[in-house]
């Protein structure tokens, strides 16, 4: 093996068997992360990012409200309507839904400002 030098690696096994490199959980003892459980690595990761000003968790879809409720009042279903607009069912009906509840917020809002 010219040019190559040989790398040995060490592995630690203590008397108590607590910490044993020689298994894949042992082999981050010696890191700074080793004492962290995956969800508090995942939850310091996720703050970092938002910290750095980065997107955070999936992606939004974007429903073209109009042309849904469009869809909706020609009489197609839900299913009919997401297929046309290439979304799923469950973001269709989310959507529709929340435009409602700001509709009829809407309307209690200009009720109010009439009685005032």
């Amino acid at each position: 093996m010219e040019g190559q030098e040989a790398v040995r690696a060490l592995d630690l096994v203590t008397p108590s068997g607590e910490s044993d490199t020689t298994v894949p959980s042992g082999r981050e003892f010696g890191t700074p992360f080793a004492a962290l459980t995956r969800r508090e690595k995942i939850r310091i990761a996720l703050a970092n990012a938002r910290r750095a000003g980065k997107p955070v968790g999936r992606k939004r879809v974007v429903v073209p409200i109009e042309q849904a409720q469009k869809l909706l009042g020609e009489g197609k279903s839900l299913r009919e309507a997401s297929r046309v607009l290439g979304i799923s069912v469950g973001s269709l009906h989310r959507a529709v839904h929340q435009g409602r509840a700001a509709h009829q917020v809407v309307q209690v809002a200009q009720a109010i400002q009439e009685a005032a």
